[in-house]
């Protein structure tokens, strides 16, 4: 009889707060194998040499928002396997420290031009000219009002964080994946 699956870890977690964008979400899975032995193929002969065999544990990190997702692979059956998946773990954690820092940098100055808007609106001045001559690209910003994504070796990016060319490859660290999400 096989062994259930037990797990050491088994977080998941949305990732926004009630009320948010619907469907983010983070799953982080280890199998525990503390308790499995090696392991025998059922359909092996007996002059099999693929048997026994050790068993990797299963392992998860996937996280969403409302429109894709990754999924991270990590090893422990090499040295090398297990040096990688810690670096590449401590790099996604640093990554995500400096990224929120720097979220949280941007609270004030979105503020500021915020009450500024607000100051423009209350005296009736839709802007001066000069203002309405500078499209919204010479600001750095899409038509949406978002910041354009850093493509790896381009002004600003960091290769060693994570950057992607999306619809075509997306590169996360050792793991490739083609196509559209």
């Amino acid at each position: 009889m096989l062994i259930p699956y037990r797990a050491r870890v088994d977080e998941r977690a949305f990732l926004n707060l009630p009320g948010f964008h619907g469907g983010a979400y983070v799953i982080a899975y280890v199998e525990d194998t503390s308790a499995r032995g090696l392991q025998f193929d059922p359909e092996c002969e007996p002059d099999c040499t693929c048997c026994p065999y050790n068993v990797e544990p299963r392992m998860i990190l996937e996280i969403a928002d409302c429109e894709r997702s990754i999924c991270l692979e990590f090893d422990v059956d090499t040295a090398a396997g297990r040096a990688n998946s810690q670096h590449k773990l401590d790099t996604l954690i640093a990554a995500l420290r400096v990224f929120r820092a720097g979220v949280v940098a941007e609270f004030e100055p979105f503020d500021r031009r915020e009450r500024e808007l607000a100051e423009l609106k209350e005296k009736g001045e839709p802007g001066d000219a000069a203002q309405a001559a500078l499209p919204l690209a010479a600001w750095g910003r899409s038509s949406m009002g978002r910041a354009p994504r850093l493509h790896r070796g381009r002004a600003g990016s960091n290769p060693a964080v994570s950057t992607s060319v999306w619809g075509r490859s997306m590169r996360f660290g050792d793991c490739t994946r083609s196509g559209s999400w």
